[in-house]
């Protein structure tokens, strides 16, 4: 994955009724855009037995702790696995060994350029395996 898969993006700013060009946006620029807090404290609730989810920014990461394996469904930005790692270690869990891409936005796919390098096998949607290398623009949108 080549490290822009995270720093390109479009906002659409929607202001009465009218529609702007998008304007592609650096990982920085969506930060302030949504006010992301990449050093906001990751929190972490149990839904049942082994089975977490930590709410952080861009959506929440599922995490299933096994005897043998760490599952985490969507692993968000690259810049928060350091902090997942945390949470699961807390958790009494290892390191994470199967990472399942419920798409391939990098609110939701950035992790794996953490996680892959680290022995963390990846599974997702062939088109998301397609994508993920290229720089890709993805319309988000702001209601103003």
């Amino acid at each position: 994955m080549t490290s822009e898969f995270a720093l390109i993006s479009c906002v659409v700013l929607v202001a009465q009724g009218d529609l702007a060009e998008p304007t592609p946006m650096n990982l920085a620029q969506l930060q302030q855009a949504f006010s992301w807090d990449f050093d906001a404290p990751i929190d972490v609730q149990t839904v049942a037995d082994g089975l977490q989810v930590s709410f952080g920014i861009g959506g929440n990461i599922a995490v299933l702790i096994g005897k043998s394996v760490v599952l985490v469904v969507d692993d968000q930005f690259s810049e928060l696995i350091a902090k997942v790692n945390h949470a699961i270690a807390e958790l009494r869990g290892g390191a994470v060994n199967l990472a399942i891409n419920a798409h391939r936005h990098f609110d939701h796919a950035g992790g794996n350029k953490e996680l892959s390098p680290a022995g963390t096998w990846i599974v997702c949607n062939v088109h998301a395996v397609e994508m993920m290398p290229k720089n890709n623009i993805i319309n988000l949108v702001i209601a103003m």
